[in-house]
């Protein structure tokens, strides 16, 4: 499975895939007897994704529900059942997840909202928002965002602001904040977002997905005082996704004096994701004194 750690072209494909299902008399065994071990995790998604997906997960089910498992398997395989990812298993894997923090963040990483409606998997992240173990707190709350489980915004307003908490379950309660419709977690995200501390740029991101005509001035504010490539690059990610974001940013740098250095940053955005945003590119090259926004990089 070395093969899946490159790019995959489609006769590599096709070679994989049939590896995969002639070696299934090897490796189906040493699956269900809790004996299987991948390198990383990337190739046993490869394998769970091109085998029979039903045949996999009833098989991780029936191991864990065995209780028979070393606790390091137990993790491992809900790790995969989480990465194969359907709503049928996700209830049974958000049961699990309190024992194993890391199974929590694997499934915040990969839930759709589609498949987080029915009622026992709601109440279940209402319950993981109390768990005293952080990860699961900081899961259980991206878990509410991505379902928009409003019900829950008092209590994730409550994480957010929270001094108390560790910085990841801030973080990941801001972030759900931005999926909820509710005025109160709109006024919490401007407050946070106005604070300086860890948490101002990830609530300045946040607010800016819910109210994108007035939050694009918190990001021209950050960027300005941003000192890395790495914090420019986290604050534009929001303002890349939207449709006329540049645009927006751009109007805003115009009545500003844009720093050399900060307009050196964008460009290379704009280079290394391979944008050609006319107008932005028009303001950065105004402020680094050439006749266009491009610029080389050695």
């Amino acid at each position: 499975m070395r093969a899946t750690n490159r790019s995959i072209d489609r006769p590599l494909q096709y070679s994989l895939t049939q590896a995969v299902f002639a070696l299934a008399p090897h490796w189906l065994p040493a699956l269900q007897q809790g004996q299987l071990k991948f390198d990383r995790p990337e190739h046993a998604a490869f394998v769970f994704r091109t085998y029979d997906a039903d045949e996999i997960t009833s098989t991780i089910r029936q191991l864990v529900e065995s209780q028979q498992l070393p606790p390091p398997t137990e993790r491992e395989l809900l790790e995969h059942l989480a990465r194969i990812g359907t709503a049928e298993t996700l209830d049974f894997v958000l049961a699990r997840a309190t024992s194993f923090p890391s199974v929590s963040q694997e499934l915040a990483k990969r839930a759709r909202k589609s498949w987080l409606q029915s009622d026992s998997v709601r109440q279940r992240i209402g319950q993981q928002l109390a768990s005293p173990t952080a990860a699961v707190r900081a899961g259980a709350a991206r878990l509410a965002g991505i379902a928009e489980l409003e019900v829950q915004s008092p209590t994730i307003q409550r994480l957010a602001l929270d001094v108390k908490q560790p910085q990841s379950v801030r973080s990941a309660a801001i972030d759900a904040l931005a999926h909820f419709g509710d005025p109160e977690s709109l006024a919490t995200l401007k407050r946070l977002s106005s604070r300086d501390g860890e948490s101002k740029v990830p609530a300045t991101i946040s607010f800016y997905r819910r109210d994108p005509q007035n939050g694009i001035y918190g990001i021209a504010q950050s960027l300005a005082a941003a000192e890395t490539q790495e914090d420019t690059t986290t604050l534009l990610d929001p303002v890349f996704e939207r449709s006329g974001g540049t645009v927006a940013l751009a109007s805003i740098f115009q009545l500003t004096k844009l720093r050399p250095d900060l307009a050196k940053r964008v460009t290379r955005e704009l280079h290394e994701r391979g944008r050609s945003d006319e107008v932005l590119q028009q303001i950065l090259a105004k402020a680094l004194g050439t006749d266009h926004g491009r610029l080389e990089y050695s």
